[in-house]
């Protein structure tokens, strides 16, 4: 991936729209309110045709560490899970979205 980062709601504005609302009906505000700022730093590249995962922060270079936890969304079709530390989502785990795989595999 380039060293270029994109802002998430510019690329995929339905994935916003989508976290912000599954996020409300978990009734996590605090993530909600973050969604619109969330940055594409580099996208997943485990090769898995299902896989459009996106690194909302910096990479780590081997955990997450203290203060991780995933957050299964309940999203009506594939699977979306938030790994968040210290209340900011560090990743998206975006799997069987292909309407989303499409466009992040254009960056």
């Amino acid at each position: 991936m380039s060293e270029n980062k994109f802002l998430l709601k510019t690329i995929l504005p339905e994935l916003c729209i989508e976290l912000k609302e599954l996020l409300k009906r978990r009734n996590i505000p605090g993530l909600t309110e973050t969604v619109d700022s969330l940055m594409v730093f580099e996208k997943c590249v485990c090769g898995e045709n299902a896989c459009a995962s996106i690194y909302t922060a910096p990479k780590p270079v081997e955990s997450f560490g203290d203060g991780h936890e995933n957050i299964m969304l309940d999203a009506e079709c594939g699977m979306l899970i938030l790994d968040v530390v210290n209340s900011e989502i560090r990743f998206i785990e975006i799997l069987d979205r292909p309407e989303y795989k499409k466009v992040i595999d254009k960056i």
